[in-house]
């Protein structure tokens, strides 16, 4: 028999053939679809506009190619909706464009950095939808301000990440979906795991030219099919995942505690064991090969007893 049979005790084999026999070899995540907690526009010029509870938010450049950037931030309720520890899996964000010229141009999220406000600012034309914006209402967010009018962002036109956790191009109306990519999922994961830095992203568009501008429904619109929805897919805490068997180098979908019971080391909630994530097995030696390590190191100790009597017998 191996020994790394023997080290097994009856109980952890009992489990291991227990587990193996019955628990599947792949898990399923839950799902949530989200809708804003808010959303708004930040306008470039004059720096004081917003449209916090108004039926369009923007990305891009109007017409004009000074002066003209418009930049929609949007926030979900990651922690009030997915269980504490959870393991996210996936993310896409989906919305409507309902106004802007059929040209492709790539628009982005980026994570923000600071908090920011929606009041009940509403653009001035358009039903709430123009892009004019309209004046910013105490509390509002704008391109000077996270909380007009007394906070102000670190950098004029929000305080994101550099880099984006997606892109998606947009031409013509309907419906862009954004992800699911590594960013946003390590965004929705960020965000579960520290919600009080939880500020959602910010649409940040094609700048380098004007026309370019593109209008997205808000959570204000009528028709809740056209509002902005957030899909996340999820693994609970305590879900299974692999479990490697150090002895044997195999992977098992076990629970975190059935794997400890095993003398497994869980390698995480759904994480699958296809590829192996396991190291190689501890190589093993039966019975019989210990029988011959042993005559082995028999021989050699006695090899070097009678050299070192030979050597005494020498110098005597």
């Amino acid at each position: 028999m191996p020994i790394t049979l023997q080290r097994l005790s009856v109980r952890t084999a009992a489990v291991i053939v227990a587990c193996s026999l019955c628990v599947p070899t792949s898990t399923s995540a839950d799902t949530v679809v989200l809708s804003p907690t808010k959303d708004n526009t930040l306008y470039e010029s004059p720096g004081t506009l917003s449209n916090g509870a108004g039926t369009g938010m923007f990305a891009g450049r109007n017409s004009m190619a000074t002066d003209s950037i418009r930049r929609a931030a949007m926030a979900f309720d990651i922690a009030g909706n997915i269980p504490a520890s959870s393991t996210i899996t996936s993310v896409s964000l989906q919305l409507r464009q309902t106004q802007g010229n059929s040209f492709n141009f790539d628009i982005s999220t980026h994570r923000l950095l600071a908090d920011w406000g929606e009041s009940s600012s509403v653009a001035i034309f358009g039903n709430g939808g123009g892009g004019g914006g309209g004046p910013a209402v105490a509390g509002d967010a704008t391109w000077l301000h996270t909380f007009s009018n007394t906070q102000f962002w670190t950098t004029n036109g929000g305080d994101f990440e550099p880099v984006g956790s997606a892109t998606t191009t947009v031409a013509s109306q309907g419906f862009y979906t954004w992800g699911s990519t590594p960013g946003m999922v390590a965004d929705a994961q960020f965000w579960l795991d520290n919600s009080a830095n939880n500020f959602g992203w910010i649409l940040v568009g094609t700048e380098t030219q004007g026309g370019t501008a593109k209008r997205f429904a808000t959570r204000e619109v009528a028709n809740s099919a056209d509002r902005p929805q957030l899909t996340i897919d999820f693994t609970p805490p305590g879900a299974p995942g692999a479990c490697c068997i150090p002895l044997t180098g195999q992977c098992m979908t076990l629970s975190e505690i059935d794997c400890g019971n095993a003398g497994g080391v869980f390698q995480g909630s759904a994480v699958p064991c296809t590829p192996n994530p396991c190291p190689p097995p501890i190589p093993t030696v039966s019975q019989w090969g210990q029988v011959v390590i042993a005559l082995l190191l028999l021989c050699a100790g006695t090899i070097l007893y009678r050299r070192r009597e030979d050597a005494r017998k020498i110098g005597c």
